[in-house]
C-alpha cells in the first residue's frame, strides 16, 4: 500500500492554506483571478461608469446606492429592467462598486483628484478584474505604434489561450469588445481599422498602477516595470517622471536622495486614512536604493581554516573559546572591507545573511 509521508502531507496542506489565504486577500483587495470576464459581452463600459459616478455624489456611498441608481433611478438611461440588471452585473464585475473593496476606494480617490486619468484608471481596474481582457496585454503590446491590429488576429490570440472555448460569434464579439476598450484607453485608434497608438499616461494613472502593483506584492524597482505600470504604455523613465509629478500634486510622496533619480516613496497618511488601510501601508521604500548582500555563513570556517592551529581546533573543539574573540575582530574587519570596496553610503541598503550560523 502506497501512503504519503506525514511530512509531505503537512507541507501540501500548508501550501493549500497559503494559496487560499492569498486568494482571500486578493478578493478583499478586489482582484479577480477566475477565468472569463465581462469582455465576452461588453467593453470596460467607461461611459456607463462615468454617468454612474457622476450621479452618485455622496461622500461615502454604500454599494446599495450604486445599485439603486442603476436599477431604480435608471441613471444610465436603459430601456428595460433586464438591461439595467445586466449593467449592474457587468459594472460590479469590472469595478466592484463596493466601498469596502480597496481597489474601488483607490479608484475613486485618484479619479476625483486627476480627471484626465479616468480612462486609464478604468483600464487598470479592468486589467485587475477581467482575465480575458488581461490576456490581451501581451498581444496588443507586441505591436508598434502605427501598426494595424486586426480583429481576426486578436480572435486567433484568444483562441490560442482558450482553445475551443468560444464559438465563432462569441469569439468575434469578444475581440471587438477588447479592441474597443483599448481604443477607449488610448492604446488604439480608429473605428473599424484599429491602429496601435501610444496613450497619454497621467500622474494619477501611474499612482494607481503603483498602488495595484504594491497590492500584488511587487516592491522596489519592479513596481515601475511590471504589468500595471507597463500597461500604461510609458517607459520606466516616464513612469518615474509622472510619479514625481504625482508627488508634487500630493497624490503620493516621492522623496529624492542627492545624486540619484528617485528612491523612497509612500502614499500620504491622508490616503491611508481615507482608504482605511489598517493592515498595510503603501510603501515604495528602496525603489532605487542600491541593495548589497553580505553573507556570514562561511566566515567562521574560512577564519578557522586560516588559523595556525586550525587542525587542533577541528580535532578538539573544546579549545575554541580561547581564539573566538579574534573571530569577532575578523568579522568586523571583513565587513568594513566589504563596505569600503563597494562604496557603501548612508543611502545604501546592506542585507546581512547567515546570522544564524553564528550561534
Amino acid at each position: 500500500m502506497n501512503m504519503e509521508r506525514p511530512g509531505k502531507a503537512i507541507k501540501m496542506k500548508h501550501a493549500v492554506t497559503q494559496i487560499k489565504n492569498k486568494n482571500n486577500l486578493n478578493a478583499r483587495f478586489g482582484f479577480t483571478l477566475k477565468k472569463g470576464g465581462t469582455h465576452t459581452a461588453r467593453t470596460m463600459m467607461l461611459d456607463e461608469l462615468t454617468k454612474l459616478l457622476s450621479y452618485v455624489q455622496k461622500t461615502k456611498p454604500a454599494k446599495e446606492a450604486y445599485l439603486k441608481a442603476i436599477l431604480e433611478d435608471n441613471c444610465l438611461g436603459k430601456r428595460s429592467g433586464k438591461t439595467r440588471s445586466l449593467s449592474v452585473r457587468h459594472l460590479v464585475a469590472l469595478y466592484a462598486l463596493a466601498p469596502d473593496i480597496t481597489m474601488f476606494k483607490a479608484l475613486l480617490y485618484f479619479r476625483n483628484r486627476d480627471k484626465k486619468s479616468r480612462p486609464l484608471l478604468a483600464l487598470l481596474s479592468t486589467i485587475a478584474r477581467d482575465s480575458i481582457f488581461r490576456s490581451s496585454i501581451p498581444f496588443v503590446f507586441s505591436f508598434s505604434e502605427g501598426q494595424i491590429i486586426s480583429r481576426e488576429a486578436l480572435e486567433k490570440h484568444i483562441d490560442n489561450i482558450e482553445p475551443d472555448r468560444f464559438n465563432k460569434t462569441t469569439l468575434k464579439s469578444t475581440a471587438q469588445n477588447i479592441n474597443s476598450t483599448w481604443t477607449q484607453s488610448g492604446h488604439l485608434t480608429g473605428r473599424v481599422k484599429k491602429i496601435r497608438s501610444i496613450p497619454q499616461p497621467t500622474a494619477g494613472a501611474v499612482s494607481y498602477a503603483l498602488f495595484l502593483s504594491y497590492l500584488t506584492g511587487e516592491r522596489c524597482e519592479s513596481l515601475f516595470t511590471k504589468k500595471y505600470t507597463k500597461s500604461l504604455g510609458c517607459s520606466f523613465e516616464k513612469a518615474i517622471e509622472l510619479a514625481q509629478e504625482a508627488s508634487r500634486k500630493e497624490l503620493m510622496n516621492l522623496k529624492l536622495l542627492p545624486g540619484r533619480r528617485a528612491t523612497t516613496g509612500r502614499l500620504y497618511e491622508s490616503l491611508t486614512n481615507i482608504l482605511e488601510l489598517k493592515d498595510f501601508r503603501f510603501s515604495l521604500w528602496q525603489v532605487f536604493l542600491p541593495c548589497m548582500l553580505y553573507d556570514l555563513t562561511d566566515t567562521f570556517p574560512d577564519w578557522l581554516s586560516a588559523q595556525r592551529y586550525a587542525k587542533s581546533y577541528f580535532q578538539k573543539p573544546h579549545l575554541l573559546p580561547t581564539p573566538l574573540p579574534k573571530y569577532l575582530e575578523y568579522i568586523v574587519q571583513e565587513f568594513k572591507k566589504f563596505l569600503e570596496d563597494r562604496n557603501v553610503t548612508e543611502n545604501s541598503v546592506v542585507v546581512i545573511k547567515g546570522v544564524g550560523s553564528l550561534k
